[in-house]
Parts: structure tokens; C-alpha cells; sequence
């Protein structure tokens, strides 16, 4: 058995007076045509309550930062360090982090945002800065899979395929030393622990 849709149906038979309304004009045709069509497409459209709800301007300007900062990241290639943390660690801690990262070749990543909410996490960030009003932080999960992070903090130094993980209650410049002393990226590891020493 066959099913067939109704709505063509709708469609044709409101062709049919349309076209006989149009009384050979070809124009007028085209124009019931395209009000027909406007009308349909209103009882189609979903309704209010089922549209979602319109950001406000400071979360469409969270939004629009945090694109800006996806399509500012370095490609896989380049070497870059990254600091793991989570917001549930201690004020102190994260403030270090997030002044120490933001920075180009160095990410600050949390697994997501604070309470499930863009404003609450962007306050938060702003407060961890607000002193030096350096750094900042990526909310990046795929990361955390990516690398398998499973406690914070962690840093992990990437350059090409090859990466040197730190982890444990450390500060990002111990972390760092500890990888230009041993690790398979050190001579990375060692320029960014100099740049550093020479911006202060």
C-alpha cells in the first residue's frame, strides 16, 4: 500500500483557483502563488514557545569570543602548551594558571563551564585575570578526551606528534622545567620558559 502525502494535494488544489483567479494573467498567477506560499510557511513555522530563547548581548559576545579563540589556535602542528585544570581547583592555583596561559602557544583548558552556564564561567575567568589582566582560559573538553586527562592539573607539552605530560599539585613554570630538564620536547619547553623570563 501506497501513502501519500496531503500536503501536495493542499498545494494543487490551491494551484487550480489560483490559476483560474489569475484569468490567463500570468503575473497575478506568480503573485497568489507567492502569498500562498507566505501563508503556508507561517502555519508551518514552529510556534513561539517551541522557538528557542534569544541570547541576551553578553552571552552572544561570550559566544562570539570564544569562536574568535577556536579559529585563533594554532594548527595541530604547531607546538604549543597546554595546562589542564578544572574550575573546582583552588582559587590560587587557577589564578596562576590563567595568567600564565591565554598566551600564544600556551592554552589554559577546563573541561567545561562553571554550572552549565556561559555567564557564570566568563565572570569567573574575568576574576581569575583581573589583576594582571593577562591570560585567560578555553573551555575545551575534546581536549581532555584527546590527551586522556583524568586529573587536573595537568600540562602537557605538544610539539609535532610528539607530547610530555606533567601532572600533580605544580605550578606551570615547575611543570615546565621538569620537561626542558627530560622531556621529548625540552628544547620547546626551554624557549618558552625563556620568553618568559624575558616578559617577566
Amino acid at each position: 500500500m501506497k501513502l501519500l502525502s496531503l500536503l501536495p494535494a493542499i498545494a494543487l488544489a490551491g494551484s487550480v483557483s489560483a490559476f483560474a483567479d489569475a484569468g490567463g494573467d500570468n503575473k497575478a498567477f506568480f503573485n497568489d502563488m507567492l502569498q500562498m506560499d507566505r501563508e503556508r510557511h507561517l502555519v508551518l513555522s514552529a510556534p513561539d514557545f517551541a522557538r528557542p530563547p534569544a541570547l541576551s548581548g553578553q552571552d552572544a559576545d561570550y559566544i562570539a569570543s570564544m569562536k574568535r579563540q577556536q579559529q585563533a589556535k594554532p594548527d595541530d602542528s604547531a607546538p604549543v602548551v597546554m595546562m589542564f585544570v578544572s574550575f573546582s581547583m583552588p582559587e590560587e592555583d587557577l589564578r596562576e594558571s590563567g595568567e600564565r596561559c591565554g598566551r600564544p602557544g600556551r592554552d589554559g583548558i577546563a573541561p567545561g563551564m562553571v554550572n552549565g552556564d556561559m555567564r557564570q564561567t566568563g565572570t569567573r575567568i574575568a576574576q581569575l585575570v583581573k589583576e594582571t589582566n593577562t591570560g585567560g582560559m578555553q573551555i575545551d573538553p575534546v581536549s581532555f578526551r584527546r590527551y586522556g586527562i583524568t586529573s587536573v592539573p595537568t600540562l602537557v607539552v605538544k610539539c609535532g606528534t610528539t607530547t610530555d605530560r606533567v601532572q600533580g599539585d605544580i605550578t606551570l613554570r615547575e611543570a615546565l622545567k621538569k620537561v626542558a630538564e627530560s622531556g621529548d620536547c625540552a628544547g620547546f619547553a626551554e624557549s618558552v620558559l625563556n620568553r618568559e623570563v624575558a616578559h617577566g
